[in-house]
This record gives C-alpha cells, structure tokens and sequence, in this order.
C-alpha cells in the first residue's frame, strides 16, 4: 500500500508537470547571499515575450550581485531586461549593467536623473516597480546588479548623539552637548560623529551645526548615511534639557512643526540623502544655569544603528499562541550586554519587534527559556554581573503579549544571590507543580559544583529555599561539575539534570534525577558516557513522553575529531538504553570538530532532532547539521552518521545553536548566531529557520495540508516540506527537493487544482515519508521513479517536445486507426 501511495504521488507530479514544463526554464544565478531578504528576477523580452532568466538572492547590504544570461540573451543586437523585486521589504537599486556597459535607455520614467547608470549610492526606490533597461550588444552576458532588499523587520533604534545615549531612551540622565549661546558663531560643525550603519545603507558621518540669533535657535542635521526616502519613517530630533525636564523637536516629511526636512545633495556626499533644518524659538528654549543651553539629537530613516552582537540564542515554544520565542544576549554602545526576546512563527517570521528582557548596567550573559503551560508566559534566566560576582537572575514574560511580569526591565529577580560565582543557568518546567526547576554552575564550594532553585511559576517567588541556601544536585564533591542542563518528566514528576564531570580526568557525561515535589534526589548518580582518554562535554537532553526515556547528546573526543554521540537513559529506573556508558550512540562522526550539540523531541514522528555546527568544510565557514534519531530504536534517519544532513550556511562561521520544536505544525525552529563579516557591520547576528519547512494545517506528525497558513487566507502548502523528496534523497537542501519544491511554489500552488493537489499531498505523504526513510531499498527506488519528474522540472523545453511529440503521435494513430475501421 504505501509502495503503491509513492508511484501514485509521482504520477500525480508528472501529470501536473507536463502542460507547465514548456514554461518553466532553469534559473541561474542565485548569488547565494545569506541571509537573503528578498530576490530579483530578472526577465529578457525575447521573441515579444518576456522570459525569466534568473533570480539573484539579496539582503539588506548593496551588494554587488553578478549572474550570468548569455544563454537568454545569445545571437540579440539589443538587449532588453526587466528586473523586479520580490519577498523582503523596501528594495533599492544603485545600478545595473550588461557585459560592462550602462543601459541606454531605462524605460517608464523610473529613473529620470539617470541614477542607475552609475555605482555610486545615489540610488532608486523598486519597491513594486519593473525596471526595464535596454543595451546594446554587450561583450558578453554577465549582467551585475547592485541593489539591496531590507528585511520585514529592520531595527527601530535611531542614531544619538552624544553616541553615549545610542540604545537607550533621552531621559534627564542621558548625556547631552552644551551649546554656548554667547559664544563666538563658528562655521565648523558642532558636532560629526560617524554612524555605521546596522540595516545595510551607507556608513557615513552625521553632521550638525547649531547657530541662533534673537529669535530662533538653528539646528542643521546632514544625516549623510541616509540615501533613501521613507517618508514618515524618517525623522530628527533634538532635545533640549529645561527645567521641567526633557523637551522633544521632531521633524519627518510631513510635520514641519520645528522645520523642514529635504532629500537632497550636500557637499560632503555625492549621493541624495536626508537633511533636517530646525527653528525652535528662542522663547521656548530653557538655559541652565550658566546661561547655556544643553542639547542632544537623533536621526532616523529605516537607517538604523547595528542592534549589537546578537549571540548565545536559546529558545522555547508555546503551543497556545504557535509562536518561538529566542533569547539571546546584545551587546550594547557602551559594550555590556543586555538580555533580549524575540518571537518566530512557525515560517521562521519574526512577529513584532524585540523586546528587552533586562537592561541592568551589568553584563549579561547566558541566558535560557522555557515554557510554562498553566499561566502561558515564558521564564528567562541567565548570568548577571549586577552584584560584582556573577548570579543568576530570571524575569517572566507574557507569552501572548510579550510584557514583563511582576518585575520591571531594570530590576527582574534573583534566583541565587551568593558572593560565589554562579553562571551557565539553565531550566524546565514542571506543569504538575507549576514551577520551574534552575540549574547553574555554582563556585561557592572549592571545586565548580551544580546547584539548583524551584521557582514559582504563578508568583515568581523561589520555593523550599531562600535566594542565599539553594540546594547541589551532584553528590560527588571534588573534581569540577559544569554545563549542567535540566529537562521534565510529565509521566513520573520529576527531572533529570545533566553535566560534564572531571571527576575521572577526562570529561564525562554524568546525571542525577530530582525529584520535583521536594528536590530530593530519587537514584544514585550516573555515569551516562565514560570513555577513558577522551573528553564529552557540553550535554544537551530532551525527554520522549511516549517511550518514557531521555536523550542526551554531547561533542565527543573519543576519535580523532570532536564528534556528537548520545545515549538514551530509562526515565523509570535511571538505567541506560542500548548502550553502556562506555559505549554510547555514535550520532554525527563526520570528519571535522562538531560543537554546541542541542537536541528537542518531536512526538509526532517517534524521533528527536539533535543539531550542531561543525568545520568539515574548513576552510568554508562553520554551518549548522542535524541529524533524525528514531526515538524507538535509536537509528539514523534519513542519513548514516557519517553524512547527516546540511541545515543552514551564512558567509561566516556560525558559533552557536538553539533549537525548539513546534508541536503544532511539526516542524524544529533551528536558531544560530553567527559572525557576519560585511566591513560595516561586523557583528554578530541570528539566523532563524524553519525545519522542515511545513504548510498550514496539521499537527506534529511533520506539517500536514490543508489549513489556513495564517497570512492571507490562503490554503495551505504553499510552504510546506517536500517530504517524499527529503526522505528519497536524504537532504531538505538537496537540489532535487529544491527543484521539486520550486515547482509547486511557482505552478502547483498558482491554480485551484493545483493546490487541493498539494493539500491531499500533505495530508497522506509524512507516513510513507517516514516509512521511506527508514528502508534504504525504497530509498533507491524513489529515488528512481521521482527521477522523470525532476528531470522534467529542470529541462522542461526537452521534456515539452517529448510530450507533444507523444501527444501528437498519439492522434495520429487514432486517426489511422479510424480510416482502417
């Protein structure tokens, strides 16, 4: 039945396929930018008819993008293109050319100052627009595109000056310029302060000149790193210190209260950019007391300043609202560390903007999430350098509104507030108890040890023990405990805690459950991996309700490279499942050094997701891999554990991973910071995905079809995961998948038909998916039978002729057949 459902699935893809094939044409040159926006398609009027030719991924940097259409373009006088933009937010182009030459014409009245032209950042708003430029015969045909696309969501954070203030809001205690109103008038600016760009416009130094007569205080604001109009998005400000607090000046494009605001040339750039002119009344200025005034500016035009290193992601999900919640540290101006919140959507779409979880002069670091099911919020924890000594602080979040709950940003609560060095929390949630089990590693003994905390989940106050007593999970005492990692067992009420342990020299992984009515602990410590002569280290777990045991993943040192092993361990009794604890499960031994292991369970399908980033790439940059584990007997799935299977790349190394799982739709949210390279934004970044990536509709058995996606109304599917495809060929990132779901994306899911196809797909495809993954033979033999189709799909002009030569074929033996009847 299911080996028949597989060629009944592949004749329904042929069938599809066939009167669309004469229209579809392999599209080169994607320019591979991650993390890519939005794309441009670029279309070549051939024979009165426009053709795509390629699409060419784009983020939020000017980038200068280079694809090759001499096959589209071969034996034409004069070439004619039509670019567009699609997916991201506003989309800017700065030039484009053919075989090196600038267009001789651009047609519409789009470009009248003849902006693309030239490469000089003086650039033009496609947001929505076709630009269609005309060449003559080029050279040859590489067509290079400098253009950007900004993200949905692009940060909010205006520049300040004085820069002190940058991230933070103008109160009475930010820093402020003094401007002495008696003082000798001076041509040079009162102040320029570079301002590197963090959402992909141009670095470049902001000026201001203040002057004043008898009437009017004049400030002038050449905001250089601004070269797009926005209309209201864009805004200045100044700030006057008075004596009834802090007076606000803004100008946008339309409110000219204070002044006025121009898109216009200056000197000191030779592109269109944002300048603000004030006039505020001398009348309504308040000098202090040395008879002064004191100022501060801002300036804002979707330019904003980088958001600051984003790193150490961890993240939750919550069921109710369907949404991820990522947490992580941001570096601020004054180079401490705030905790920040983000939420995803199942599609990895970030929903609304950030939201500061702490903001404490300290440096913080570490944090963690989980959620609480009783009271739907969210409890965040992490290192905090408030008191001199690192402890651990948490503050509760609402899950549907993101508001913080019983604290304020600045002030959240301790859960342990020793003058010993507490760091690396991590927590669960028992939803028997409503409370939250946090763990951490705890220097107030000699050697490094694991203690923990019961937090309230309804009230937020610490339970049994006050926030200086806490209690240690480890019972062994020397040596050094660390990286401890807790998760919940709903079937038996309690949890297991997990760390790295030098008791035997060499790390190990070793374990102890708690009981969650009392803290005590149930069995004897456990030893879950202890290989001499070699190191596990930094361990990750989850828990599967359904065969009532734990996995738990770490890097492993035992071979030549750091590789990813695990070991399943009985929830009921505390023993070791499949293999001893010198042993293991061998889960990743590719070559390269693997770090950074997490591991989330998905009911669903009966199977964890345990992912990292390794270098077996080197000297390419370190990416993100996975690898499916049957929760019932521990294989492989989908791939050996020598090849796993590719998740996500950027353009640099990537140097932390978090993942949760959506028990909803069914699909992993894998989050990965990573360090982006661009000269001017050299920061560290995150990187959301979805995966699988799955349709609307359906539950945790991997994303069935047919419901509402959320967005428009539309049904369901059209981003769902080709898992047919990923089980036959091992890889969501195999070029054949992508093929196949490119296909549906730009044929099936643009007719009615096509799309109850795709919904009756989703809805009967994750079982024999599944059973496909797990039988290598029938691996091949779809392998086999989805070749046609891909093929099809990536030669469509051959496959064309081939079915109308059939087609015609066809009724010509039918017409002889009725002459002879």
């Amino acid at each position: 039945m299911r080996i028949r459902s597989i060629f009944v699935f592949t004749a329904v893809l042929m069938l599809l396929a066939a009167p669309a094939f004469a229209a579809i044409a392999p599209l080169p040159g994607d320019a591979g930018l991650l993390p890519a926006t939005g794309k441009y398609v670029v279309e070549v009027m051939k024979d009165g008819k426009w053709v795509e030719a390629a699409r060419i991924g784009a983020n939020r940097h000017m980038n200068n993008m280079h694809v090759d259409i001499s096959q589209a373009t071969k034996d034409m006088k004069t070439v004619t293109v039509r670019v567009k933009a699609i997916g991201g937010g506003h989309a800017h182009m700065d030039s484009i050319t053919l075989g090196g030459l600038a267009p001789f014409s651009i047609k519409g009245g789009i470009d009248p100052a003849g902006k693309l032209l030239k490469r000089d950042l003086d650039v033009i708003d496609v947001t929505g627009k076709d630009v269609e430029a005309s060449f003559k015969k080029p050279s040859d045909g590489l067509l290079v595109l400098t253009a950007r696309i900004e993200p949905d969501v692009i940060g909010k954070d205006p520049f300040l000056f004085p820069k002190g203030n940058l991230y933070k809001e103008v109160t009475a205690g930010s820093e402020f310029y003094t401007y002495t109103l008696n003082g000798t008038k001076k041509s040079k600016p009162f102040f320029k302060e570079m301002s590197y760009s963090g959402s992909g416009h141009p670095d470049g130094y902001t000026y201001g000149w203040v002057t004043h007569d008898r009437d009017n205080l004049y400030v002038g604001i050449d905001f250089t790193g601004d070269n797009t109009m926005d209309g209201e998005l864009d805004y200045a400000k100044v700030f006057a210190r008075t004596k009834d607090g802090i007076k606000e000046y803004r100008i946008t494009a339309k409110d000219s209260t204070w002044g006025e605001a121009f898109f216009t040339y200056t000197d000191n750039v030779p592109y269109q950019h944002k300048v603000y002119q004030f006039a505020i009344p001398m009348d309504d200025v308040v000098k202090n007391k040395d008879g002064n005034v004191e100022l501060a500016f801002a300036a804002y035009g979707t330019n904003a300043p980088p958001p600051g290193s984003e790193e150490d992601p961890q993240s939750a999900y919550d069921p109710v609202n369907q949404r991820h919640f990522v947490v992580f540290h941001q570096y601020r101006a004054d180079f401490k560390r705030d905790i920040v919140g983000r939420f995803y959507d199942y599609k990895n779409q970030q929903v609304g903007t950030d939201i500061t979880i702490s903001d404490s002069t300290a440096s913080m670091l570490y944090p963690d999430v989980a959620f609480d099911s009783t009271n739907g919020s969210f409890l965040v924890v992490w290192q905090d350098a408030r008191n001199i000594d690192n402890d651990v602080y948490g503050q509760f979040i609402d899950a549907a509104t993101g508001s913080l709950l019983f604290n304020t940003v600045s002030e959240n609560f301790p859960v342990t507030g020793l003058t010993s060095h507490e760091s690396n929390p991590s927590l669960s949630y028992d939803s028997t108890g409503d409370r939250f089990l946090v763990v951490w590693n705890d220097g107030r003994n000699s050697d490094p040890d694991v203690y923990a905390q019961f937090v309230n989940a309804a009230t937020g106050a610490l339970v049994f023990n006050a926030v200086d007593e806490n209690f240690r999970v480890n019972t062994y005492l020397t040596f050094t405990q660390w990286h401890p990692k807790v998760s919940y067992d709903s079937n038996a009420n309690r949890f297991l805690v997990v760390w790295e342990d030098s008791r035997n020299i060499d790390y190990d992984i070793y374990g102890q459950f708690i009981n969650a009515s009392d803290g005590t602990s149930v069995f004897p410590e456990l030893a879950i991996s202890q290989v001499a002569s070699s190191a596990q280290q930094t361990p990750d777990l989850a828990f599967d309700s359904s065969n009532d045991r734990f996995f738990v993943a770490w890097s492993d040192g035992r071979n030549v490279n750091t590789d990813v092993y695990g070991q399943f361990v009985n929830a009921v009794d505390g023993s070791l499942v499949f293999n001893s604890a010198g042993e293991n499960l061998p889960v990743s031994t590719n070559s390269g050094n693997k770090y950074d292991v997490q591991t989330a369970f998905d009911s669903g399908n009966n199977r964890f997701l345990v992912v990292w980033y390794d270098n077996r790439d080197d000297p390419d940059p370190d990416q993100i891999y996975g690898q499916f584990l049957d929760a019932s007997g521990g294989s492989a799935l989908l791939n050996t554990v020598s090849e796993n299977t590719f998740i996500m790349n950027t353009a640099e190394d990537f140097v932390r991973v978090a993942l949760s799982h959506d028990s909803v739709k069914g699909n992993f949210l894998v989050s990965g910071s990573w360090h982006d390279g661009h000269p001017s934004d050299p920061i560290t970044g995150l990187i959301a995905l979805a995966y699988p990536e799955v349709s609307g509709g359906g539950g945790g058995g991997g994303g069935g079809g047919g419901g509402d996606d959320g967005d428009d109304g539309d049904d369901g599917g059209g981003d769902g995961g080709c898992f047919i495809a990923t089980a036959a060929y091992g890889s969501y990132s195999d070029s054949n998948v992508m093929a196949l779901r490119n296909f549906r994306d730009e044929r099936l899911m643009t007719n009615a038909l096509g799309r109850k196809l795709v919904d009756a797909y989703y809805a009967y495809s994750p079982p024999v998916a599944d059973y496909i993954a797990s039988h290598s033979a029938l691996r091949v033999a779809t392998r086999l039978a989805l070749a046609p189709v891909v093929y099809g799909v990536q030669h469509p002009m051959l496959i064309g002729f081939v079915f109308t030569a059939a087609v015609l074929g066809a009724g010509a033996g039918m017409r002889r057949r009725k002459k002879r009847s």
